[in-house]
């Protein structure tokens, strides 16, 4: 079965150099269609590069693509099923670059830098030629955008220039009340809200999240699933990066997201900046870690079978591991 790939033709990713991505750059293997700095954003969406890119699918070669881990558009064959038309502005534009934080999680580096921010500044800028015909921004920040000064500004110059745009926005939950979405007037715009907490547990939050206030957090969570309850929220998300510090939470998580009408989104930890040290005592998705078998043996709990819980790739690929798979090569190996 083909599966219809619709970001080439309908989403933009602007990313911190002012590059555009059809994508998000690991699943297309930081392909760009061209720069904001230098060209007007209607050359780059129709503009060869961007062409070159949206070929592949008719080809079907998919050279850009990383079918192994774009896990959405992915079929049992690897065959993606495109619509022949191409949209001359994209309905969706992604903001994943600012990576200004408010708190510090043990599994990432936030870029308090201003001079990161100066070249943010040009975007704001161009904030008419960019959000033209859009229907929905994803600010998908790399940090906090409640925190951030220009992602703030941007937010609130998108909502009063284009005030029938939609926002999807990825928090920590520590600023996410009343107080910052009427002051950034998107209270009544929201379509997707994801909430990264990890875990309802405070002395694991806690180990977590450093910085930050779990009570308030908490009390912000349930603003955000009273939103929802009204509609004011399309989506509530509650997401997790599993370590050994919550993994044993993972249940209660769903469980808990369900009987709040939230979708639950699970991701495995990437290392990037963390020292070898920590990331090897707390990544229990490594074979080699103490608690991994017992961290297996929980993702076969059926809460993960349901409808409104997600899981990452890497982590798709162990929740149909068979924790007793190398006791059974031994037994075989032993075997007359």
């Amino acid at each position: 079965m083909d599966l219809y790939c619709e970001l080439p033709y309908t989403c933009a990713n602007i990313d911190d150099y002012g590059d555009v991505h059809p994508c998000c750059t690991t699943y297309c293997s930081n392909y760009s269609f061209g720069n904001i700095l230098e060209k007007n954003f209607s050359e780059i969406w129709n503009g060869e590069k961007a062409l070159n890119f949206r070929k592949q699918f008719t080809d079907k070669n998919f050279k850009y693509c990383k079918l192994n881990i774009c896990l959405p558009h992915r079929s049992n064959d690897d065959s993606i099923r495109i619509e022949p038309i191409v949209h001359k502005r994209p309905a969706s534009v992604l903001l994943g670059y600012d990576r200004t934080c408010n708190v510090n999680c043990i599994f990432c580096k936030p870029n308090n830098n201003q001079k990161y921010l100066e070249p943010f500044k040009i975007i704001e800028d161009k904030v008419s030629d960019l959000f033209k015909d859009v229907k929905n921004v994803n600010i998908a920040s790399a940090g906090e955008a409640f925190a951030s000064l220009h992602s703030r500004n941007l937010i609130k110059k998108i909502a009063k220039t284009y005030p029938n745009i939609k926002f999807d926005i990825l928090t920590n939950g520590l600023l996410f009340n009343e107080k910052n979405l009427i002051e950034l007037g998107i209270k009544e715009k929201l379509n997707l809200v994801g909430i990264s907490f990890h875990t309802f547990n405070k002395n694991s939050y806690n180990k977590i999240v450093k910085n930050s206030n779990f009570d308030t957090v908490m009390e912000n969570i349930n603003y955000a699933i009273k939103l929802k309850q009204e509609g004011l929220i399309n989506i509530l998300q509650f997401r997790a990066v599993i370590t050994d510090y919550n993994y044993k939470e993972m249940v209660n998580f769903a469980q808990i997201a369900k009987s709040s009408g939230a979708n639950v989104v699970f991701l495995n930890l990437i290392k990037y900046e963390i020292p070898d040290k920590i990331y090897n005592e707390i990544n229990v998705i490594n074979p080699e870690h103490r608690n991994h078998n017992k961290f297996i043996k929980i993702l076969q709990h059926p809460i993960f079978k349901e409808d409104f819980v997600s899981i990452n790739q890497n982590l798709l690929k162990l929740k149909h591991k068979n924790i007793f798979e190398k006791l059974f090569k031994i037994n075989k190996f032993l075997a007359p």
